[in-house]
């Protein structure tokens, strides 16, 4: 890519983040992006198409970024009760790193398009994390697109409660609450099981 286009979305994006910290995302418009950016709205235009097209990309290169990591990752990891898998983790870590803009788009009062968008993006890593697991003679079983429709809500559930607690739980805790919950189970989640609290 052109290093001018490289250094023009550069600062669109920063310019876009700051004015989301500023003044939400729901009051942001293309003329304040081009303002803070110093570029004309034509400039803006030529790189995206609104600002939903901006914050969807914003969100897409560091997903992108994160499943690349989780691809070049031996699949068979050591898990232990004090700590969670990675893609866990680096999910958890990825939105404490994005906390802001997260907070915008994804809490509570969070936009509709982008939940969607987030649940899709969960399940992109779910299928990563599943793609060893052999499906041939479970069929009795729930179905795989069920499952992950299951835990992509799980995910979005605590996703949006840690939003709004982020000062009070780091993102190594939290992927391990989500991890215990997930896998195995409620009951062990509480300490009604073999595992502390």
């Amino acid at each position: 890519m052109d290093l001018r286009i490289k250094r023009t979305r550069l600062f669109i994006r920063e310019a876009f983040f700051n004015l989301v910290r500023e003044k939400g995302f729901g009051s942001v418009t293309v003329r304040d992006i081009a303002e803070r950016a110093i570029i004309n709205r034509s400039t803006f235009y030529r790189h995206y198409k609104d600002k939903y097209d901006l914050a969807e990309k914003c969100l897409d290169e560091p997903f992108n970024t994160l499943l690349e990591q989780l691809d070049q990752m031996e699949r068979k990891q050591d898990i232990s009760d004090s700590d969670p898998p990675k893609t866990f983790l680096m999910l958890f870590e990825h939105i404490e790193q994005n906390a802001e803009l997260y907070q915008e788009l994804f809490g509570r009062n969070g936009t509709a398009m982008f939940v969607s968008r987030l649940r899709g993006y969960i399940i992109q890593l779910l299928r990563h994390r599943l793609q060893d697991v052999p499906w041939s003679g479970r069929e009795g079983l729930v179905p795989l697109e069920m499952f992950e429709e299951y835990l992509a809500g799980a995910y979005i559930g605590v996703i949006q409660w840690w939003l709004e607690n982020l000062e009070n739980y780091p993102a190594q805790k939290v992927a391990l609450w989500l991890y215990r919950l997930v896998v195995q189970g409620t009951d062990s989640a509480l300490g009604f099981g073999r595992m502390e609290s």
